[in-house]
């Protein structure tokens, strides 16, 4: 029965968001070609966690379906975006206004992505029980303590750091 209820729950999410958040994943990062048959939802492996009754599921479904094309339509303007900015920082020639501009675009393209994360998940969230909600905002709090705590660690040397010291030419 629980197996049933974990291949229904996979089953949903594959279905929805063909084209979610490949781009943001990447925004400034890795350069990454996004598959065209590639099917992503932001948050959507802490849904999963919160183990899902079949009438929140369906609900959550719906939601997201609700919003399914404005999710694509923001993905593809991410990665229109994004290609942009790439093919300005490729450039043989540095021009600092088109790389401003390029990135402010992008930036712009990001933010109203976050936005309508921020709106099915408000949405999302009034489906969920109180204890779900809980379970939600301490996996949250856990994801952002990782990342403080790989950020924070100020006594390991980064790569960039080590590479300098080996090669640069004056110790400081």
């Amino acid at each position: 029965m629980k197996r049933k209820k974990l291949l229904k729950t996979v089953a949903l999410l594959a279905i929805f968001f063909a084209g979610a958040t490949t781009a943001e994943a990447g925004f400034f990062g890795h350069r990454h070609e996004k598959c065209e048959n590639e099917s992503r939802f932001f948050g959507m492996r802490i849904i999963k966690q919160l183990d899902l009754s079949e009438e929140q599921e369906n609900k959550v479904a719906n939601i997201i379906i609700k919003y399914r094309d404005q999710q694509k339509n923001a993905d593809d303007k991410m990665l229109a975006a994004r290609e942009n900015l790439m093919t300005v920082m490729d450039a043989d020639l540095f021009n600092e206004v088109d790389l401003r501009q390029a990135h402010q675009d992008a930036s712009a393209v990001k933010e109203d992505m976050l936005v309508l994360k921020r709106k099915v998940f408000s949405e999302i969230n009034t489906v969920l029980e109180p204890e779900q909600l809980e379970e939600l905002r301490e996996m949250k709090a856990k994801r952002r303590e990782k990342m403080r705590e790989r950020c924070d660690n100020k006594d390991k040397k980064s790569r960039m750091d080590k590479w300098l010291e080996k090669h640069g030419g004056e110790k400081s």
